[in-house]
């Protein structure tokens, strides 16, 4: 499944009901407007990751998305 995400807050939720093993996928454009600066800034990933942590998914950062996967 991926996001039409426009704000943490519908991605919060999104990631909170997905299934497990399955994942949300954000492209990079999309991921640096919700944790700006986007890849490869280390503020960002350390919310990006607490959000994944906090709905129970892991980050997997792929060339073309950043995908949140339900563990």
């Amino acid at each position: 499944m991926f996001s039409m995400t426009t704000n943490l807050e519908e991605l919060k939720a999104t990631l909170i009901g997905l299934e497990p093993g399955k994942a949300a996928g954000l492209h990079h454009e999309v991921y640096a407007e919700l944790f700006p600066p986007g890849e490869p800034d280390e503020s960002a990933k350390k919310a990006a990751y607490e959000l994944a942590r906090s709905t129970g998914c892991q980050i997997k950062n792929r060339p073309e998305l950043v995908l949140f996967v339900k563990g």
